[in-house]
């Protein structure tokens, strides 16, 4: 079954959190400070990436192909101030990489 993420970033951050016991291992197994460069492959609306920049000041940056998750990311990404925390386009990233 196909799932439609533009679709379910709707009402996604009504069921979906960050575990803040999950960013806490990634944060200390990586070593995650401030300053770190992160990237957040699949990032949905943002949940992670932003508390990972809130908890560390790390440089996060999320890649998102669901139009509507992006959407929801770039508006929390707004409304936390975390300017570092950019959304980059998928596309581009792909372009990128290839």
């Amino acid at each position: 079954m196909k799932m439609n993420y533009d679709i379910l970033s709707r009402d996604y951050d009504l069921v979906r959190n960050a575990n803040i016991d999950t960013l806490d291992r990634i944060i200390s197994k990586a070593n995650v400070v401030e300053n770190t460069f992160v990237l957040d492959f699949g990032c949905g609306t943002g949940n992670y990436a932003c508390v990972m920049k809130k908890l560390t000041g790390a440089n996060v940056f999320g890649v998102e192909p669901s139009d509507g998750m992006r959407q929801k990311a770039q508006e929390k990404v707004k409304r936390f101030s975390l300017e570092k925390a950019t959304m980059l386009l998928f596309r581009l990233i792909i372009t990128f990489l290839s």
